[in-house]
Order: structure tokens, then C-alpha cells, then sequence
């Protein structure tokens, strides 16, 4: 009896030991981390990559990471490559740089006419610079300029000089869900017009976008009813062809956004083609007889030529739209004249070893990553969290001009990011998405002075870009509340 008395005794200390020790815990528990408040966000099956930090200015060095989570699993960072895209191509080709599209002939090759006119007698060689404003307009005005060295006549023929970026088509592994639409437009040193044409309806008829003011009235009338309307990303005008009442049925946001139509444009695949056209539209327009314009590969700076060139607006202007707006070709042209500039003529290859190089030497980051093209829309593109944050630190120390991102809730790709104005803080931010990603990065600002980096990565099946965006807004703006919260607390 003494024996299970001991036992029992024994058991009744340790029961209370247990029961003292879980109070214990329970009143010392520690508050779940800002990681796990937005966790508890993301559905098991999407994977959140994170990474927010204060500033160096605004926090000390051992103690400015804000949450870290996945921060170091490389991930594709879809259209927030565009961010180090543009932010080397400001730095390395500097704001005002201007991509040049020029006519090129020999100056003493020339027979005086009767008239007084002149017939050049060697090619006339067209040299487009991957401007990616260019449309047929400016074409004509380059074109009419011949005027002044009153040549009309082009007796041995013109050539499109198209090879100042080698290859055709897209980048390597760009992109493994693409579409037709204008967001696809290839890049190509021979950009005009966006590269892309404006579709009838079914009818196989393909006409430039632009250029639709001059289509007969028999097809803007009838079946076809033309909305004139902007194109919010290129700033370009296009007409928004929709047949018949009882077929595409346009809400107020699809009559804003062409990219919810049907394919109402379509990309295409060759755009010197669409160059070679739309020159020799601009060659009749004024008037100068020749024969149909042929293709040249070879790109090279001709000697003892004249030339008439017709400069893209400043660099600057370029990426402003290109971060705002997701500007898929202006971002992959701007990438391939990173290397253009430096060999003549510019490759998916060499211009990414020279962002790399950039990354390494200009802003000191050791850390390995992949970039293949300037848009982000390729797959192989792979760059984690933490790099992003190291990026985005040195380029706003650097001056990088933050007012070129969009504001969220404001403009641009971030115009519906439904961000709380409660808190005092702002979001100036890059967004992007492939087929089953979200990703962001940019500043928080507060008074219009960057705080903080951020940068995510939502990877998985989302129910529609509508989960994925609200699910993208809610982590940030839980972020912002504890950073509030912050601010409260401080003394």
C-alpha cells in the first residue's frame, strides 16, 4: 500500500507540474509573426516566396528585415524583370538616349532628271532601330523627306536592312503560354505599329491598326461597328471592330481593355513583313516610284552615305510607359539594344550577359540569377525574393526615378490594386503574372518617401486573375497594417 501511495503521489505532482507548465506557456505564448498572419492568407496549395525590408536609412542593419519567407527560392519574376531591364538600360544607355530608324544611300549616286528632280540609282536602304513607337505615320514622314533631296524616283529598288537584333521570332523560352494578342507582339528591330494588325471579324481581310481610318466606308459600316478607342498601352489610337449584336457582347471595362476581346488584333509573326508593307504604302503615299522593297539581313553602318533619321522620343518617356503599362515589346527591344549599342547589333544572348554584368559590377550583387529576355514573359528567367529586395535597394540609392512605377489603386497594370489608405503608407510597385504566377516588387512609400522594398511570388492554381490579385492585395496590405502598427507603438 505504501507503494501505491508513492505512486500515486508521485502521478498527482506530476499532473499539477504539467497543468502549471502548459499555464506557464500559455500566458508567456509568443504573437504569431507577420510570416504566419499572411500565411494564414494563401491557400495550401499556392506557395508564397517574400521578402520586405526596411531601408537601410530607416532601420539599423541587424534588424531591417520586415518578413522573409521562401526568400530564397528562385522563382520567374514575369513582368518585375522589366524593373531591371529598364533600370539598366537607364544607367548604361542613359534617360536620353533616342533609338534611330534611318534612310541610307549614297550621296553622289544620284541622276539629275529633266526636271531638275533626282533618281538615285543605288538602294535606298531603310534601317529601322527597334523604336517600339514607331508607327506608319512617322514612316511616312521619314519617307517624305526624301523630298528634300528631291529624289522621286528609287531606280535601283530599297532595302529593309533588318538584322540590327540577330534572330527572328521570340526569346529563348518566351513564353510557354503565349497568345496572339497585342500583348504578344514580337519583338524586332523592324517594329512599327506595335507589330500587330487589326482583325475584321471572321473575315481573313488584315488591315494596321492604325490605319484604319482609311478603309473603305463599305467596311466600316453593315455587320461592322467601329469603336474608336486608345490603346492604353502603346497610347496608340486603334479602331475596336465588334460584329453584330448578337455576337461579342462589350462590358464598360472590355470597351476600356482591348486585351478582354475576342482577339480583335493579332501579333504577327514575321513583323519585317508588315514593315516591307507598310514602307511601300509610305513610298506611294509620296509619290516616289520603286519597285516592291526587298529584305536585307545584314545591318552595318554604310560609309560615305547620306542619311535621314527619325528619333523614337526619349528613353526616359519609353520606360515610364513600358513600367506603367507592361510593355511587353518596348521591354524586349530596349533589352536587345542594350547589346546592339555596344556590338552593332544586339542578341538574347549577349544582352544578358551584359544586365548580369551590370548587376554584378555597377550595383555590387554577387548573387546568381538567370535573365533571357527584358519582358519577363520567358519561364527561364529565375531570381529569388532576397535578390530582388538587393536590387531594388541599390537602384533607389542609385537615383533610380521611382515616379516611373505605377501608383497602386491609381494607374497602369496596378490601377484596380485595392490597397488600404488607412494605414499612411503607399505602394509604387511592378506587377506580373504568367499562367498560374503573380509576382510584385517596388517601395512602400510613406509621404511620398520610400520605407521599404517588397517583393513576392505566388505560385499555383488560382480560381481566376481575380483571386490571385485580391489574394496579392490582402498580404500587402497586411504588411502596411503592421507597419502602422509600428508606427503607433513607437514612443
Amino acid at each position: 500500500m505504501s507503494m501505491l501511495r508513492i505512486l500515486l503521489v508521485l502521478l498527482a505532482v506530476t499532473h499539477l507540474w504539467a497543468m502549471s507548465r502548459d499555464r506557464g506557456l500559455q500566458e508567456n505564448c509568443i504573437t504569431p509573426t507577420l510570416s504566419e498572419h499572411c500565411l494564414e492568407l494563401v491557400p495550401d496549395s499556392v506557395m508564397l516566396c517574400m521578402e520586405v525590408r526596411w531601408l537601410p536609412r530607416f532601420a539599423p542593419a541587424t534588424n531591417r528585415t520586415i518578413v522573409s519567407h521562401n526568400a530564397l527560392i528562385r522563382c520567374a519574376p514575369a513582368s518585375t524583370q522589366k524593373l531591371i531591364t529598364c533600370a539598366a538600360a537607364l544607367d548604361l544607355l542613359t534617360s536620353d538616349y533616342c533609338f534611330t530608324t534611318m534612310l541610307a544611300f549614297a550621296e553622289a549616286s544620284c541622276d539629275t532628271l529633266s526636271d531638275g528632280r533626282c533618281a538615285l540609282m543605288t538602294p535606298l536602304h531603310v534601317m529601322p532601330g527597334g523604336d517600339p513607337t514607331l508607327t506608319h505615320r512617322g514612316l511616312d514622314s521619314l519617307i517624305a523627306r526624301l523630298d528634300s533631296r528631291n529624289i522621286d524616283t528609287l531606280s535601283a529598288g530599297v532595302e529593309l536592312c533588318y538584322g540590327r537584333y540577330l534572330g527572328l521570332g521570340l526569346g529563348p523560352g518566351w513564353m510557354w503560354d503565349d497568345g496572339d494578342g497585342a500583348w504578344a507582339a514580337r519583338p524586332s528591330a523592324s517594329t512599327i505599329d506595335g507589330n500587330c494588325l487589326l482583325l475584321y471579324g471572321d473575315s481573313p481581310l488584315l488591315l494596321n491598326a492604325c490605319n484604319a481610318y482609311t478603309v473603305e466606308h463599305r467596311f466600316l459600316t453593315g455587320i461592322y461597328r467601329p469603336r474608336l478607342m486608345r490603346d492604353w498601352r502603346e497610347g496608340i489610337e486603334r479602331f475596336l471592330v465588334v460584329s453584330g449584336e448578337k455576337s461579342w457582347r462589350c462590358s464598360s471595362r472590355q470597351e476600356r481593355f482591348w486585351g478582354d476581346f475576342v482577339t480583335p488584333f493579332a501579333n504577327v509573326s514575321q513583323p519585317e513583313i508588315l514593315f516591307v508593307n507598310l514602307l511601300q504604302q509610305s513610298l506611294d503615299s509620296a509619290g516616289i516610284c520603286s519597285e516592291l522593297p526587298t529584305l536585307n539581313p545584314v545591318y552595318h553602318r554604310f560609309q560615305f552615305m547620306d542619311t535621314l533619321s527619325l528619333y523614337s522620343p526619349p528613353l526616359s518617356n519609353i520606360v515610364d510607359t513600358c513600367l506603367t503599362n507592361s510593355w511587353n515589346l518596348a521591354a524586349d527591344n530596349i533589352f536587345l539594344e542594350l547589346s546592339a549599342m555596344r556590338d552593332g547589333v544586339g542578341s538574347w544572348e549577349r544582352s544578358s550577359e551584359i544586365v548580369q554584368a551590370w548587376v554584378r559590377d555597377s550595383l555590387c550583387i554577387t548573387s546568381d540569377f538567370v535573365v533571357v529576355d527584358g519582358s519577363g514573359m520567358s519561364r527561364y528567367n529565375r531570381l529569388h525574393c532576397a535578390l530582388m529586395c538587393d536590387i531594388l535597394e541599390s537602384i533607389e540609392s542609385g537615383g533610380f526615378p521611382l515616379v516611373l512605377l505605377p501608383r497602386a489603386g491609381v494607374e497602369g497594370t496596378l490601377h484596380s490594386c485595392d490597397i488600404s489608405r488607412t494605414t499612411g503608407y503607399d505602394l509604387l510597385a511592378k506587377s506580373g503574372s504568367l499562367r498560374g504566377l503573380r509576382s510584385l516588387a517596388g517601395y512602400i512609400v510613406r509621404d511620398e518617401t520610400p520605407v521599404a522594398v517588397i517583393s513576392l511570388v505566388l505560385q499555383g492554381p488560382f480560381a481566376g486573375n481575380r483571386q490571385a490579385q485580391q489574394l496579392r492585395d490582402q498580404i500587402v496590405n497586411k504588411v502596411m497594417g503592421w507597419m502602422a502598427e509600428q508606427d503607433r507603438e513607437a514612443p
